[in-house]
């Protein structure tokens, strides 16, 4: 486990020196609000400040991801989304805190611990994603597009009572936002529909009046749809991340013909997006094997 040589104290905020995990923009540490054990997201920038002040200031990107995240974080409420509990300031870069329930690891580090995986477990684990996505697709407060989905993202409780949330909304972006948006440079391209280009950035702020069908690709349910495939079949094979296309493809091919969600999973990962099914069908379809 990574440690750093400070801890942070805010009111009833208090931020421990243990890395648990890491975001878009930002390192997640141990925490404690109100006496109660939860986790605290701090910009990378807003750290390297509280170990070395005279870092450079934070990134405006960096900045505008974890204010962007606060603000999804603090409309939405469903069991399979992480919660919001609060939002601090960090006094000397003026910073967001985002502060979340603390889960117990990522399906990325669950997989290695739990592998196989057995087909309740499988279930499980692809309900509560795609349960999630439908939440964040048709809610009536906002209806958001993660663009982020990935083993990392998705976060889990141990058994016996394994719960799964959805985290990271540093990339999200609003369905049907007027503005244009293009694809981030995230490490994963493994997870990513074939609409979205690895050399471009997210850039929600874009003013242009000139939006493509690529552009539009983005601000699409779709996007996520795809992302939900990879992260069905790393569940079902117990695979590792995938680093590109080409291995989620191949690890793919390896589900048996006859396993329940071999044909719902082949549906998310059309190539065409618009034959991809919404993820309220994608999570009916899983409720109905449980």
């Amino acid at each position: 486990m990574l440690k750093l040589k400070f801890y942070l104290a805010i009111g009833d905020l208090v931020v421990f020196n243990e890395i648990i995990g890491f975001g878009a923009f930002g390192s997640v540490y141990r925490a404690e609000y109100k006496g109660e054990v939860c986790a605290a997201k701090i910009l990378k920038d807003a750290a390297n400040q509280l170990m070395f002040p005279t870092q450079e200031p934070i990134r405006d990107k960096e900045s505008k991801a974890i204010l962007k995240e606060c603000s999804f974080l603090e409309k939405l409420k469903h069991e399979n989304v992480i919660q919001h509990i609060t939002t601090a300031i960090e006094p000397r870069s003026g910073s967001q805190i985002l502060v979340m329930e603390l889960m117990d690891c990522s399906l990325n580090k669950f997989i290695p611990e739990h592998r196989p995986l057995d087909l309740s477990l499988q279930l499980t684990i692809c309900h509560g994603v795609s349960s999630g996505l439908h939440y964040l697709h048709s809610n009536d407060i906002m209806r958001i597009i993660h663009r982020d989905l990935c083993g990392d993202n998705i976060l889990l409780t141990l058994p016996p009572e394994v719960k799964v949330k959805i985290t990271d909304f540093g990339m999200s972006t609003i369905l049907d936002k007027s503005v244009c948006a293009t694809f981030s440079a995230v490490h994963r391209k493994g997870y990513l529909p074939p609409e979205a280009t690895s050399d471009d950035d997210f850039d929600d702020d874009d003013d242009s009046d000139e939006e493509t069908e690529g552009k539009k690709a983005l601000h699409s349910y779709h996007f996520d749809i795809f992302s939900l495939g990879a992260v069905a079949t790393q569940t079902v094979r117990s695979a590792n991340p995938f680093k590109d296309k080409q291995a989620l493809e191949q690890t793919f091919k390896t589900i048996p013909e006859d396993h329940p969600l071999k044909g719902i999973i082949a549906e998310c990962l059309r190539e065409d997006p618009k034959q991809r099914p919404q993820a309220k069908v994608v999570c009916e379809h899983i409720a109905a094997l449980k």
